[in-house]
């Protein structure tokens, strides 16, 4: 296969998946930055990319997995430089991602959730247990402060400062860990605290 070719070659296998894959992953970019114009960008960067290092890819093999990746890496890069995980509460950002979650259970997504779990988990392990109990009653029970403080017999004020600090801590957490774009656990580790 001469030059030309093979160009056409590839050019057509990664116009097939552009067709195949846009729309999907599209949503997953928009679910992720919340912008509808960046996530287009986004996947019309990966695709750049895809088409960049053409001939290092293993056109093969399954692509779908690395074009999640991708997008992932995408969007965790301009979450990092727009530091919209200081713009955006961590409320926020767990409603949204939750709502995806829902929407479009895929494999990708199980899998960066049951990271984020195992995340989350170990790091409640390390608070006190009414640190424990406040968030479980907040984020799983939906009750309010004055809900909380008065079944576990605390102030209001504590049950703020309790809420306040395991959620910034489970912030910096993820955040270090590079996971909070898949904030989709609170949903999946409820098991962990009923027991």
């Amino acid at each position: 296969m001469d030059k030309s070719e093979r160009y056409d070659s590839d050019w057509r296998m990664i116009e097939n998946l552009f067709r195949s894959y846009y729309s999907m992953l599209r949503s997953y970019a928009f679910r992720l930055v919340n912008d509808f114009c960046l996530a287009e960008d986004i996947v019309q960067d990966v695709f750049m990319s895809l088409w960049n290092n053409r001939n290092n890819i293993d056109f093969d093999s399954e692509l779908k997995p690395y074009l999640f990746r991708a997008i992932y890496n995408k969007s965790l890069d301009y979450l990092k430089s727009k530091k919209c995980t200081e713009e955006e509460s961590l409320d926020t950002i767990i409603a949204r991602l939750e709502l995806s979650h829902h929407s479009n259970e895929n494999h990708e997504e199980t899998l960066f959730a049951k990271e984020i779990q195992q995340e989350i988990v170990n790091y409640l392990k390390g608070q006190p247990e009414n640190v424990r109990k406040v968030f479980v009653l907040s984020r799983y029970h939906g009750l309010k402060i004055k809900e909380i403080a008065r079944q576990l017999e605390l102030s209001q004020k504590t049950v703020e400062k309790y809420l306040s600090r395991v959620l910034k801590g489970l912030k910096e957490c993820l955040i270090y860990k590079e996971l909070l774009s898949f904030l989709l656990i609170f949903s999946f580790f409820m098991d962990f605290f009923s027991k």
